[in-house]
């Protein structure tokens, strides 16, 4: 009776084990890995069914559908080694809260709770007064949810000035490294 009994909870706690590293890791973007080279990318996104726009060494630019909705893509490389994917949604006239906070469903549902989240008016704004969006659209709401891996990659959702909700999915790492090359390129022009 006891070998049954050890059998499945062993069974159990590798499934737990296994489902829970789906949830603390953050290994790419639409199922293409960090650390991939800007042409295979590029082929990625293609098969996607994106159209490629403009480009350059650090980044493609794309438009495509994500989530079921025509978004645009940003995707960028450090080193030729991808980093960074920002999608970017349309703005639907008085709907931009409810497509946020749509896609904060959506992120919620695979990856849980947010490690933080804000929905904040500034004066004379505030959440429920009609003037929402004139809020956001003048840099007087701060409008956003990330998500935190034990990888220390990361999500955010965001609602910012243009009005256009964005996921921004991160490997820390690279960009770190990137973010050291942008600061000392900056200081060698002074």
């Amino acid at each position: 009776m006891k070998k049954p009994l050890f059998v499945i909870l062993f069974l159990i706690s590798i499934c737990f084990t296994i489902f829970s590293q789906d949830k603390t890791s953050l290994n790419g973007f639409w199922s293409i890995d960090w650390k991939t080279s800007k042409e295979k990318v590029k082929a990625a996104l293609i098969e996607k069914g994106c159209t490629i726009g403009e480009e350059d060494s650090t980044a493609i630019m794309a438009t495509g559908s994500f989530t079921g909705k025509e978004v645009v893509i940003l995707v960028r490389f450090y080193k030729d080694q991808l980093f960074s994917a920002m999608v970017v949604y349309e703005y639907e006239k008085n709907r931009a809260i409810q497509t946020y906070e749509s896609l904060v469903s959506i992120l919620t549902e695979k990856y849980g709770e947010p490690a933080d989240t804000a929905m904040k008016f500034l004066s004379p704004y505030y959440l429920g007064d009609g003037f929402e969006e004139q809020a956001i659209s003048v840099n007087k709401a701060i409008i956003y949810s990330d998500w935190e891996f034990s990888d220390n990659n990361r999500i955010k959702c965001a609602l910012g000035k243009g009005l256009r909700p964005a996921i921004i999915y991160v490997d820390n790492e690279l960009d770190q490294l990137n973010e050291k090359v942008e600061k000392e390129k900056s200081k060698s022009d002074l």
